[in-house]
Parts: structure tokens; sequence; C-alpha cells
């Protein structure tokens, strides 16, 4: 599955992990233009990519989505958790943004990327 080129991703995660993240989307999809420096001031995404790895309350990941909106109004964001701080008893964060998924496998990050983008 394929996108179009003019699309531009941001992946904010710990840099190792956005870089793994980076390989495997460009790998699958060569025409991807993916940064990984959310400081950048010549970034201007269509789609943010956020790996949650931990949190200490879903009140810090609503005021730090509030300050990645404010930078990006426009820009779409999917949001990835990492698994290992979810429990059976525990429920996902009811964030707003167009995707939110667990720990998912790179086809379907794809896949998710293709329909928030396009529609």
């Amino acid at each position: 599955m394929k996108l179009t080129k003019e699309k531009s991703i941001l992946i904010i995660a710990p840099s190792l992990i956005a870089e793994s993240i980076s390989l495997k989307l460009t790998s699958l999809d060569n025409d991807l233009n993916v940064s990984l420096d959310r400081n950048d001031p010549k970034v201007n995404p269509d789609l943010i990519i956020w790996n949650i790895l931990n949190y200490e309350s879903e009140d810090l990941i609503h005021l730090e989505l509030i300050r990645i909106k404010e930078k990006w109004s426009d820009t779409k964001m999917l949001i990835i958790i990492s698994n290992e701080f979810i429990t059976e008893d525990s429920q996902l964060p009811n964030l707003s943004c167009e995707g939110l998924m667990l720990n998912p496998q790179v086809e379907k990050v794809l896949e998710s990327i293709n329909i928030i983008l396009e529609g």
C-alpha cells in the first residue's frame, strides 16, 4: 500500500524508536517523506505519529497533545501506545486525535496513515 509522494510525516518518539518506525515505514513505501526532528522549523507535516511509551498521567498526555496541536494546528495525529503500561483493568486514554493504536504492526500503521490522510 503506497501513499502519494506529497505527504510528509513527523514521528515523535525517543530517537531509536523513531528511527526504527521510520525505517520500517519507508521500507514498505519509499515515497514517504519522514522527519524525526520536531524542532526543525521547516517541518510542516501532514501527519504526526506520536509514539507514547509510558506516562504518569492521562492529564500529561492531554497537555502534550495540546502543545503539539498548537504548533501544528492543521496536522492530523496518529498516536501509538505501547502496551507495556496497559493492563487488562485499564482503558486506553480518551484522546482527541484522528487515530489511536495499541502496539500495532508496521503494516497496520501504514494502512492507518493512508486512511487518515486520504479520508
